[in-house]
């Protein structure tokens, strides 16, 4: 072991070996000394060529042999036990058997035992090598002895060294010794030791470390390189952690020794820069990319010119370290142009036919598909013609699955640039060989990721073809592919494996679909482990599909996620790669949904500037190129329908223009066959019809009717994609002065086949259904309108589903009312009355049958199945615990919860006899709302104006031909107009000044009303007794829709000009009925049932007043709200009144929630043209006190009464009129069985004397029997409240008029 190569052996030749017999020496020792001497030529061999492991093994023999023929006594035994033992530890270098560096440890033992101290050098030696041997078996082993025994033998040595003070061979053996110790401390992780102990073997030796400073050095370079190579080959194939560590340890060890010096010394950079690189392809981590790098680039320094076959292995592996490294994180140009150099270089000096010609070919290949030098379809194709060319070379190879897997990925790009369905069946072909040709050794890192590329492929052939089978692969492939590696670092392309799954599972276009894969993606963002260069992929797949989920639903809330996860995605990435353009792109795309839902301009700017800007880094002929072209054309076109809207017809024009050229710059790039084609046509032919409107050219409208028809015709109809496109065809055909009468029949056709597509958006739906309806009636076919709106009426519920926020759900309904009413009118001219009433039932009051839904009593699915009605309780409870406001994982659990309480509900129609749970009502069982007196429901539109009274179990259609939808219109809008806030002051100066107009105009509006409206009604209702048996005045219900729920109909009094000045009241609602309001049939009777359930204890009653002017409002003070809760609270001695400072917001609703009874005394405020109203609580300035949202978000069990003595509490806004939007609309939506409010302002005072007296009316049966008070009369204290200030001041139509009661 004394060198590079050990000291030659003391053999013999043939003339000492006569001159040995001549003086009678034994054959046995001449024997040995040429066995010694033989063992040395096979020991060179295998240092000549360290494959050679056969020679090895001969000089092992040859030693053995010659230690047989040796005598125990024979002064050379010890130095062939040495040779012996190093021969061995070479053995096992070679071999990896840990049995024969066991055997080479008791050799070397024997000789260091046999060798004398006075023989200095060679006791010296043979215990470093001692020494050397077992620090190599501590490394293999990590066995702690082999490190004890390292460290004796080091330690022996010192006292020798020290009494071989200016011996020539000390500096070389002490510096190989102190190396030795260097690599222990390596070994064991300790990097600062080692560091210590290479500058102390350096000052040792008295200059900087060389193998050839010396025998000692030579062997320690030797063993270190022998077992790195051998190290690192093991560690390419098996992967085991264990061997990284080691080969790290002594590559680590040995340049830090050595620095950069050429020879075996440089080799150490190839050993560490291959371990790296394979960890690199294992964990994906950048850092071990980077120093496999810096080593390769080493390695090449150090390797001389003529040493051509190492330094093409150096280019070949630095250049698919550069392939692997741009999989995982953008690299410079300049990498790619170095990528590019050095696989040519290297594929120059490897000749067709030497066995690693493939491999070259294959890498450059490779370097061409990674780092494209220029785009378009020329040159994927001479890509993939180079890695054909490969596949034969490699045939029964176990390196041929790495070309089948790009070539797969190459057929998927040429196929998603051409549309040709051959390359992608090809796609298919390859990516099933990769993974069936994969090694199994491999299988654990590479397995997910072919498995994750399969599904991709039949992901994409399933968008085409539509089969079943290719979807149901896909789910598993991908599905495979994410649980043989779930963690990030578990295997590679850990974030595209996930985002293929997550697409995949989104296929369906379902709710929940998308919510599995939304559900997936934001778990992965979560994940502490995430790597940077996974974040671009996981957030633009996410904001994906959360746009795709939000376009199905109008989910604003929905695609503001997507919008914020697109942008992050964009802003990370660069727009010259294909990831950040993809980005650009669909950010693009969700921003003109957006658009489309807000119409906010700025939105269309951001959308164009984000395409333009991946425009500008996409090369000309790019694939991806059209498909940003498409985008930039959508968003042009709806930049042009904006300005159009605006009246802005040359910005309009210009738009429209330029939507059409670029929509045709598209068009010409994208094959016939692709994908994309079918929707670009459809935008192509938007844009040309709207320039052929602009101009007046009808050239451009029949092209762009050819086009929009062939675009249809290539979608699959059954596609949520095809329901937009053919309404905008059907919308087309009819935009033109006179369309001919085939036109109008095919865009019917076309709106009733979008209405009825069952998985087309709501939205669309919903449009085409009131487009179709409109053109009928437009020919007169009421019957043909009908089954048009009965189709809207259908999707209503799906419109306003139950997984949107609030808000959503309310722009959801944005101006459907009128749509309604239409739809009940054409029912009625159609002769269908019955359906008539289920339209205006069925398609109003969406949140509240939402509501009830959630309320149902469940006692007939639990007689049937308890475990199903224990699961609809639970999932309705957590239905309510869904926030607006939230973070963003609260949207994800509303959705999955409204999708789970969907499915539970369909579970239930299976059970028998229960196939009607929670479906629409039926007119028969609507009837039954009238069992406690009549119900009227009023509608009117352009169309028609009519009142359906429901009584005695018959309904009665009573037209209300006075009663112009027009005017009604106007009129409902001066009254909101006339509505203004009261001010402080003398109450009959306030009645005097503050009502000045509105007095007047309400006692005609009145009149108005008692004329059109009432007094039809009542003429048709049969005469009714003045009082029943309780002295009560019989009742009556009103369910105002549209208009009438913006005019005080329950009020109508006849005007008596005879009566003289003072215009006392004349005939009125108020004299013959006690009326009340119901938003829905449904809620009154689920209000009646609920009633039927008593308690005997008093209900608790939450009694707040706020008199005072909150802090940082500039609210009058209203004086006699404390005067109020006074009263109030001596009626109920238990209550605990929350007045001005107490009220505030967060102690509002604790107590809120325990239902009850609740009265409000302060001010209130509602915008008539949104949803927002509020009661001003006394913490407004930090906590914005009580809005609808917030009390239409509480399920409340036994809510009894709600009375809210505060201004405008039940004022619908206009774009809402049929919902319970309003404050008293919203405590209805919480579970107040009775709730009374005001249609406008309210004099403090005069709200304190109604308040008093309605509430001593409404305890005083309770007081009387000395029982609980109930609700149950409150309209009746309501109205005999209100009557009393009616007889007192007739003409203060303002106050009396104001009151509602809305409930049973």
């Amino acid at each position: 072991m004394g060198g590079a190569r050990m000291s030659r052996p003391s053999g013999m030749n043939s003339f000492e070996r006569f001159l040995g017999r001549l003086l009678f020496v034994p054959e046995s020792k001449l024997v040995a000394a040429d066995m010694g001497r033989t063992a040395y030529h096979f020991l060179e061999a295998w240092y000549d060529d360290p494959s050679d492991v056969a020679a090895l093994q001969d000089a092992v023999s040859f030693y053995r042999n010659a230690l047989l023929n040796t005598t125990p006594e024979h002064p050379q035994r010890a130095q062939l036990e040495e040779q012996l033992g190093a021969c061995e530890s070479y053995q096992w270098i070679a071999t990896g058997h840990l049995d024969t560096l066991d055997r080479s440890i008791e050799t070397m033992v024997a000789s260091a035992t046999r060798t004398p101290p006075a023989d200095a050098e060679n006791w010296i030696g043979r215990r470093y090598r001692l020494m050397l041997l077992h620090v190599l078996r501590h490394g293999a082993t990590g066995d702690a002895s082999d490190a004890r025994l390292a460290e004796d033998c080091h330690r022996s040595t010192a006292p020798a060294l020290a009494g071989s003070y200016g011996q020539p061979w000390l500096p070389d053996l002490h510096a190989a010794i102190l190396v030795a110790a260097a690599q222990l401390a390596s070994l064991r992780g300790d990097e600062t030791a080692a560091a210590s102990w290479v500058e102390q073997a350096r000052q040792a030796l008295g200059r900087p470390l060389s193998p050839v400073a010396g025998p000692g050095l030579a062997t320690w370079v030797l063993l270190i390189v022998r077992r790195s190579r051998f190290l690192m080959q093991r560690y390419e194939s098996t992967h085991d952690d264990q061997l990284c560590r080691e080969a790290l340890a002594l590559t680590s060890c040995g340049i830090a020794a050595f620095g950069e010096q050429p020879g075996d010394p440089g080799r150490l950079f190839d050993f560490r820069g291959r371990v790296l690189f394979t960890r690199y392809r294992i964990h994906g981590r950048p850092e071990d990319a980077l120093g496999a790098r810096r080593d390769f680039e080493a390695a090449l320094r150090l390797a001389a010119p003529e040493q051509v076959w190492r330094r093409t292995d150096l280019q070949w592996h630095l250049a698919m370290l550069l392939v692997h490294h741009a999989q995982q994180e953008a690299l410079t140009p300049a990498d790619a142009a170095l990528a590019h150099r050095l696989a040519a270089d290297s594929l120059a000096v490897v000749p067709p036919g030497a066995p690693d010609h493939a491999l070259h070919v294959r890498l450059l290949a490779d370097v061409r598909h990674q780092f494209p030098a220029e785009p378009g379809l020329a040159y994927l194709r001479e890509t993939a013609a180079l890695y054909g060319r490969t596949l034969p070379m490699l045939t029964g190879d176990e390196r041929v699955w790495p070309v089948h897997s790009r070539l797969s990925v190459l057929h998927r790009d040429v196929y998603q640039a051409t549309g040709d369905p051959e390359h992608l069946s090809a796609a298919i072909a390859h990516a099933e060989e990769a993974l069936r040709l994969c090694p199994p050794r491999l299988a654990p890192q590479q397995a997910p990721v072919l498995h994750a590329t399969l599904g991709e492929m039949l992901r994409l052939r399933y968008e085409r073809d539509g089969h079943r089978r290719d979807y149901e692969r896909a789910l598993e492939h991908t599905r495979q592919g994410v649980t043989l590696a779930p963690f990030p670092g578990s295997a590679p392309a850990w974030a595209v494996r996930l985002s293929n799954h997550a697409l995949v599972l989104s296929l369906p276009g379902r709710p929940e679909d998308h919510g599995a894969a939304e559900r997936l993606l934001n778990e992965a963002l979560d994940s502490r482990d995430v790597a940077p260069q996974d974040e671009p992929v996981l957030r633009h797949n996410l904001g994906l599909i959360l746009r795709q989920a939000a376009d199905l639903l109008q989910d604003r809330a929905q695609l503001r996620s997507g919008v914020r996860h697109l942008r992050r995605a964009a802003t990370i990435t660069s727009a010259g790669d294909i990831v950040g353009r993809a980005a650009r792109r669909d950010l693009a795309a969700a921003l003109h949904s957006w658009w489309l839902l807000d119409r906010e301009p700025a939105l269309l700017d951001e959308a164009s500037e984000a395409v333009e800007d991946a425009l500008e880094g996409t090369p000309d002929g790019a694939i991806d190129q059209p498909l940003l072209l498409s985008v930039l054309g959508s968003c042009l076109v709806s930049r042009g329908v904006h300005h159009a809207e605006q009246g802005d017809a040359e910005r309009a024009r210009h738009d429209m223009e330029r939507a059409v050229e670029t929509l045709r710059r598209a068009l010409e790039a994208l094959p016939p066959e692709h994908v994309v084609r079918p929707a670009t046509e459809a935008q192509y032919s938007e844009a040309l019809h709207s320039v052929g409107l602009l101009t007046g050219d009808r050239q451009s409208r029949r092209e762009a009717l050819a086009v929009h028809r062939r675009a249809l015709k290539a979608l699959d109809a059954d596609s949520p994609s095809w329901a937009l496109p053919a309404l905008l065809l059907a919308t087309a055909l009819v935009n033109t002065e006179e369309p001919s009468p085939a036109e109008v029949r095919e865009a019917v056709d076309l709106c009733l086949r979008v209405a009825r597509h069952l998985s087309g958006p709501p939205a669309t739906r919903w449009e085409a259904a009131v487009k179709a309806a409109e053109l009928l009636v437009g020919q007169d076919d009421w019957a043909g309108a009908l089954d048009a709106c009965t189709a809207a009426i259908a999707v209503l519920p799906r419109l306003a589903w139950g997984g949107l926020t609030f808000d959503d759900r309310l722009h959801a309904l944005s101006d459907t009312s009128h749509t309604v009413s239409d739809a009940a009118a054409i029912a009625l001219t159609a002769g269908a009355p019955d359906r008539a009433l289920e339209i205006l039932e069925h398609g109003r009051g969406q949140l509240l049958a939402h509501a009830l839904d959630m309320s149902i009593d469940l006692e007939a699915v639990r007689r049937q199945d308890p475990g199903l009605a224990a699961e609809l309780d639970l999932a309705r409870d957590d239905r309510t615990t869904a926030r607006s406001g939230e973070p963003e994982q609260a949207g994800t659990y509303r959705r999955r919860r409204q999708h789970d309480w969907d499915q539970l509900v369909e579970r239930v129609r299976q059970l028998p006899g229960l196939a009607g749970f929670l479906k629409p009502t039926a007119c028969r069982e609507l009837l039954d709302a009238a069992q406690e007196g009549p119900v009227v429901v009023l509608s009117s539109s352009l169309l028609r104006s009519d009142a359906l009274v429901l009584h005695d179990g018959t309904l009665t259609v009573v037209p209300l031909p006075r009663f112009r939808h027009d005017k009604a219109v106007l009129r409902a809008q001066a009254l909101s107009r006339l509505v203004h806030p009261p001010e402080a002051g003398d109450e009959d100066a306030e009645h005097v000044d503050q009502h000045a107009e509105l007095r007047p105009y309400l006692t005609d509006l009145l009149d108005w009303l008692w004329t059109t409206v009432a007094e039809p009604v009542l003429e048709a209702l049969p005469a009714a007794p003045v009082r029943d048996e309780d002295g009560h005045p019989p009742r009556i219900w009103w369910c105002p829709t549209g208009v009438f729920n913006h005019l005080p109909v329950h009020a109508a009094t006849r005007r008596d000009d005879a009566s003289g000045a003072d215009g006392t009241a004349g005939d009125s609602l108020g004299d013959r009925y006690v009326s009340s309001l119901t938003p829905t049939l449904r809620a009154l009777q689920a209000a009646r049932a609920a009633g039927r359930v008593t308690s005997r204890a008093a209900p608790p009653l939450l009694l707040v007043g706020v008199g005072g002017t909150p802090p940082g409002t500039d609210l009058d003070e209203l004086p006699h709200v404390a005067r109020e809760i006074d009263a109030v609270a001596r009626l109920f001695p238990a209550a605990e009144p929350l007045r001005d400072a107490d009220a505030l917001r967060a102690t509002v609703l604790r107590r809120l929630r325990a239902g009850g009874w609740f009265h409000f005394a302060g001010h209130g405020e509602q915008n008539p043209e949104e949803p927002d109203g509020r009661l001003y609580l006394w913490d407004h300035a930090t906590s914005d006190s009580l809005h609808i949202r917030d009390i239409a978000r509480l399920r409340l069990d036994q809510a009894e009464l709600a009375f809210l003595s505060a201004c405008q509490t039940h004022l619908a806004p206009r774009a809402h009129s049929d919902e319970p939007v309003s404050l008293a609309g919203a405590l209805q939506l919480a579970g107040f069985r009775h709730v009374v409010a005001a249609q406008w302002q309210l004099s403090d005072l005069r709200a304190h004397r109604v308040t008093t007296s309605f509430y001593e009316k409404l305890l005083k049966p309770a007081a009387t029997t000395a029982s609980v008070p109930t609700a149950r009369d409150a309209a009746y204290a309501l109205h005999a409240a209100v009557q009393e200030r009616r007889r007192e001041r007739p003409e203060a139509v303002e106050v009396w008029a104001a009151y509602v009661h809305i409930g049973p």
